[in-house]
């Protein structure tokens, strides 16, 4: 009697830890987010300069249509002298010089609240917001003015007045994501966005991105 009675003891007690098991792994793989990677065509400023924008980022799902998206993102952008065109220059060929060109890249972090407006099966449309974290470095001179050396025959020439320091930076940024190609455990997503700083940095951009689900154990 004792050994039948400790046998459904037994029996009871495994059972209910391979059950709990089973509900705690479910738990972990609902609360699972997913890993991107994302790559967006962008123009930093009033449409100054052209360039591009690459992120890293982890969503995770809050609720059915609320997600939690932040990033590691990385951006370059780079123009000529628009004005270079308007200036003559020296009848030699070989005294003849090129255009000053501006380059700005930065490192950012953009932590985004999302909201699905539409949560289909093989899609989602969402919109998210949040703020921006960004460290910049510029090559865009405070001043400058461009000399030209045709009067001297020698080659034309720029003074720089004064360079940009690296600076950090902080704003908001508004997000458009469509996901598409929906699968258990991969999709594909066109992004939009815009975001501005204290620096008045404007960026705007579109791409693609990749995402693949990730599960923690």
């Amino acid at each position: 009697m004792k050994s039948k009675l400790l046998l459904s003891v037994l029996i009871f007690i495994t059972t209910f830890c391979e059950a709990q098991t089973r509900v705690d792994t479910l738990k972990k793989i609902e609360s699972n987010g997913s890993l991107s990677l994302g790559v967006s065509y962008s123009r930093h400023g009033s449409g100054d300069l052209n360039g591009y924008l690459v992120d890293i980022g982890y969503e995770y799902q809050l609720k059915k249509r609320f997600s939690f998206y932040n990033n590691i993102a990385f951006s370059v952008h780079s123009d000529k002298d628009f004005g270079y065109d308007m200036i003559s220059q020296p009848t030699n060929p070989f005294l003849q010089s090129g255009p000053l060109i501006f380059v700005k890249s930065g490192i950012q972090t953009s932590p985004t609240l999302f909201y699905a407006v539409s949560d289909k099966k093989c899609s989602k449309f969402k919109i998210g917001a949040g703020p921006v974290i960004r460290f910049q470095e510029s090559s865009y001179p405070a001043g400058f003015s461009y000399n030209s050396g045709r009067e001297f025959n020698i080659s034309n020439y720029y003074i720089i007045k004064g360079v940009q320091p690296k600076i950090f930076t902080v704003g908001y940024k508004f997000s458009i994501d469509y996901m598409f190609a929906v699968k258990p455990n991969n999709s594909f997503s066109l992004k939009a966005f815009y975001q501005n700083d204290t620096n008045g940095d404007l960026i705007v951009g579109f791409g693609l991105a990749y995402s693949h689900r990730v599960k923690f154990f």
